[in-house]
């Protein structure tokens, strides 16, 4: 027997930002793909990701808070396509109950988050926008951020992976 320790890893795509490179992992599978969602109270006044460039634009600025790294990344990967994103200034909510916090007490106006979030709150929280080149399955209503010119896929890949040195069995 050969006691392989894994991990859950993300992200797990060639130039994504991480510690490790693919030479050191061997990918055994691909369980998830979570894209990052733009989730906004569900008592805003925001309802698609254009209002929302506006509103941050009209009151020269709005907070949206993430976990980083993967919503810092994401964010600023979305400020290099449209400088309106510059309006938008990233917040560390720490963790993603913290950033649905941060949201509800007004302190963001708008967070980074996954799906999963919308799921796990979704009477608090509604999505605008799936940072993906496709439509979600799970969410029909909302639209793409390539739908608004943005052509990016963000979120985290949740992969079982090993030692890249461990012996095929």
């Amino acid at each position: 027997t050969v006691q392989t320790p894994s991990y859950v890893l993300a992200p797990l795509e060639e130039g994504d930002a991480c510690p490790y490179a693919l030479d050191d992992v061997s990918v055994l599978s691909f369980n998830t793909f979570t894209p990052h969602v733009v989730l906004v109270s569900s008592n805003s006044s925001i309802f698609t990701w254009p209002d929302l460039l506006n509103v941050a634009k009209t009151e020269g600025g709005l907070n949206v808070g993430g976990v980083p790294p993967g919503a810092q990344l994401f964010h600023e990967q979305l400020q290099r396509m449209d400088p309106q994103v510059d309006n938008l200034h990233f917040v560390d909510s720490v963790s993603t109950i913290n950033s649905v916090m941060m949201l509800q007490a007004g302190e963001v106006s708008a967070i980074w988050g996954t799906a999963v979030m919308y799921f796990t709150y979704p009477t608090l929280l509604r999505p605008i926008a799936v940072a993906s080149k496709v439509m979600m399955d799970c969410l029909p209503d909302v639209p793409s951020l390539s739908d608004f010119g943005f052509d990016v896929t963000a979120g985290v890949d949740r992969g079982l992976a090993v030692s890249g040195n461990v012996p095929n069995a």
